[in-house]
């Protein structure tokens, strides 16, 4: 935990979501919760089925972007996570 953290402010967090990003986004998207929070996306040109399909892939995989504070975050784990390690939380220091 660092040292000094304010609880109660909202800071961006960064969660793991073990390359789940599309449930990591519902469940975060979620009424009880609506958490701000954000996936980069790219699109990319697959070949699906024989043919070929614009899709928005993560850029950077398994990644999540969250504000929140950390008791939101905290809570948000303890109600979503049904595997202990679904989703890593780390804090992401911005100057």
């Amino acid at each position: 935990m660092v040292k000094g953290l304010d609880k109660d402010k909202p800071q961006w967090y960064v969660m793991r979501a073990y390359k789940n990003e599309s449930t990591a986004e519902e469940r975060l998207s979620d009424e009880k919760y609506g958490l701000t929070h954000f996936i980069p996306k790219q699109k990319v040109l697959r070949t699906i089925n024989g043919k070929k399909v614009i899709c928005m892939v993560p850029v950077i995989h398994s990644l999540v972007f969250v504000y929140a504070s950390h008791k939101q975050i905290v809570d948000f784990k303890h109600n979503y996570s049904l595997i202990p390690q679904h989703f890593d939380l780390t804090l992401f220091i911005s100057s």
